[in-house]
């Protein structure tokens, strides 16, 4: 599962958010961002879901759907 980074940081800045403030709301840990960030796809659904509620959006629209 991949998801859309540039999606991501376009939603972050939405809110006015640091990478710091989304890892706390989505209570995620730092790597699972950094993940991102790098383009891994190994992510599980629950820290993609944990991002999506933090960020008030459908996880679909954080995925890179293919």
């Amino acid at each position: 599962m991949k998801v859309n980074y540039k999606k991501l940081i376009t939603l972050i800045g939405g809110k006015c958010w640091s990478v710091n403030e989304l890892v706390k709301k989505a209570n995620i840990q730092p790597k699972a961002y950094y993940d991102i960030k790098a383009g891994k796809d190994t992510l599980n659904i629950k820290t993609v879901g944990k991002i999506a509620k933090a960020l008030d959006v459908e996880v679909t629209e954080l995925l890179i759907l293919d």
